[in-house]
């Protein structure tokens, strides 16, 4: 790490980051699928998750629970985003794609 960065803040983006990469690089590797949900996408993982699985050119759909978590999911870069505490929220999802850009 450069000099003027600590421990701990070497290691909040690491975590996060180092984490979502592990995942999002391995299922996009396996060429399986275009689009991904990242259930809790306005965490620290979630945020990451989204931002890589965006700059890799999938679709990207986010869950969060609050108007700000959602705001912050889309602002980070999913096509849509829903609030995993209404009831139905997972039907929302499978209903056909309608990605925004």
């Amino acid at each position: 790490m450069p000099d003027n960065v600590s421990f701990e803040q070497g290691a909040g983006v690491w975590v996060p980051y180092g984490t979502a990469f592990h995942a999002i690089h391995h299922f996009a590797k396996r060429g399986l699928r275009k689009t991904v949900l990242v259930h809790g996408a306005s965490g620290g993982v979630g945020t990451a998750s989204v931002q890589m699985a965006r700059a890799m050119g999938m679709t990207v759909f986010g869950t969060a629970g609050t108007d700000k978590g959602l705001e912050l999911v889309k602002r980070e870069g999913a096509h849509q985003a829903f609030n995993h505490r209404n009831a139905g929220y997972q039907q929302e999802i499978m209903k056909p794609a309608r990605t925004k850009e």
